[in-house]
């Protein structure tokens, strides 16, 4: 059973240097262990902005949610009863954002450690804590879009190439990785970089014996650090790459759903953007591209875009401080959940040399993805716990895989079926009637009107036409 080793998890007033642009968020359990991390809001040389001169308070009222979001990290090493903002006030409104987003975004932080979500604090103010006034922030027609080297991204990057409105690419992690390099140069386009330093002690502690470890809404952290990096420069948009796959969670467990993807989903966004309009801050609009569209319609998109075909990778590994690959090295570990999803979503839409020239391997021979792709069908008892489509999703991509699978064999490029793929024809596909077969397809390779925030200049990319 769980007990607090701590009684209150503290976020402490932030250091900011504006000549350096770096933020110092510092955190503590009680009064007896610290935590400080930072945050560098890098410059570039190379593209032509002009910084917003914005007050010390008003810079401090920004970074006071970012202190929040990021605080998450070290809150996990050991849950408390109680979290206290000691240098900005929270309303109730604002407490119970961020009880939802600990609550929710620590969901599969809490089955995997079996601790039970109610363990999870409530948010509070001290009583001498400062009010911030919202900040209206200038801007200007630009477009700053996160990527992390994925598809998913590399389709917002064209959508917003095509409406021709100025847009810079943006990253944030503890160093430039050779993934951002790869897909920055295949996309042509400018780069900004936001630096993380976390304190060492986060990577010792998770491992020692009392602590715990596991997932955080990395997506809704990001968003915060995009606020920030816009408000500083002026960039009026600020476009993510979240699709509405992300609303499926993963399953249901002691009265909440616990979804790996919660900070992309549509209720996060939803609550996030009704958070910063009504209490940080009005100027910059922070929505997802490609909320109203499910993964497999975002896949067959980027089928189209072969400049990326080489460059893109959706493989965690890519990130990993264990595990890097140099620019010569594969960009695809070929062993986790995303590998074998990404992997059926081309094969749904690509030729079987186009797949063997990305991958470098047949991904459905592979006995150790078997598992994976019984839980990506739901054969399995739930879908894995990473950024990967909903169930329907893989069946479609199953139903069209094989069809370009027996294409392939025909044309003597290989000379069977998989067993995945026999599995699925023999097991899945039979419980699908022709209807429930197109009906699936009208379901999934569509735009759906009623889940996005899309502004209506990009709704008119000819990007979209290629569903």
């Amino acid at each position: 059973m769980f007990t607090a080793r701590y009684d209150t998890f503290r976020i402490l007033p932030i250091q900011y240097d504006p000549a350096t642009r770096t933020a110092r968020c510092l955190y503590a359990f009680d009064g007896a262990l610290s935590f400080t991390e930072t945050i560098e809001f890098c410059r570039s040389d190379q593209i032509d902005i002009r910084e917003n001169h914005l007050s010390a308070t008003e810079i401090r009222a920004l970074l006071f949610p970012l202190s929040i979001a990021l605080g998450i990290s070290y809150y996990k090493l050991s849950p408390t009863p109680r979290i206290i903002c000691e240098w900005g006030v929270l309303t109730l409104e604002d407490a119970r954002f961020w009880d939802t987003f600990y609550r929710l975004g620590l969901s599969e932080f809490c089955y995997k450690n079996d601790i039970h979500p109610d363990n999870i604090a409530k948010f509070s103010s001290s009583k001498d804590a400062t009010r911030y006034d919202c900040v209206a922030i200038p801007v200007s027609e630009r477009v700053l879009v996160p990527v992390g080297g994925g598809k998913d991204s590399a389709v917002t990057v064209e959508i917003v190439r095509d409406t021709g409105i100025p847009f810079d690419a943006f990253s944030f992690w503890v160093e430039y990785y050779p993934a951002h390099r790869r897909f920055v140069e295949a996309a042509n386009i400018s780069h900004r970089f936001v630096r993380r330093t976390m304190d060492p002690q986060l990577k010792t502690l998770k491992n020692a014996e009392g602590y715990y470890d596991g997932h955080v809404p990395i997506t809704g952290m990001i968003h915060f650090v995009a606020l920030v990096l816009a408000a500083l420069d002026g960039y009026r948009l600020v476009a993510f790459s979240n699709e509405s796959s992300a609303d499926e969670g993963n399953l249901q467990w002691s009265g909440i759903t616990v979804n790996h993807q919660y900070s992309k989903s549509r209720e996060f966004e939803l609550d996030f953007r009704e958070y910063i309009a009504r209490s940080i801050g009005s100027g910059v609009e922070i929505f997802s591209m490609l909320s109203g569209l499910h993964e497999i319609a975002i896949a067959k998109i980027f089928s189209k875009f072969p400049q990326y075909h080489r460059a893109f990778s959706s493989c965690n590994s890519n990130f990993s401080m264990k595990q890097r690959w140099s620019d010569d090295e594969p960009k695809w570990c070929g062993a986790c959940p995303k590998c074998a999803f990404v992997y059926l979503l081309m094969a749904a839409f690509l030729s079987y040399d186009e797949l063997m020239a990305i991958f470098g391997d047949d991904y459905f021979t592979h006995e150790s993805l078997t598992e994976q792709y019984h839980a990506l069908l739901w054969i399995a008892e739930h879908k894995p716990f990473e950024c990967v489509g909903t169930i329907k999703e893989s069946t479609l991509a199953c139903m069209l895989a094989l069809e370009n699978y027996s294409h392939a064999i025909k044309k003597a490029e290989l000379s069977k079926l998989p067993d995945i793929l026999l599995t699925f024809r023999d097991t899945v596909l039979p419980t699908l009637s022709s209807h429930q077969r197109a009906m699936l397809q009208k379901e999934l390779l569509c735009m759906r009107e009623d889940n996005h925030s899309i502004p209506d200049i990009f709704r008119q990319s000819t990007v979209f036409w290629l569903l």
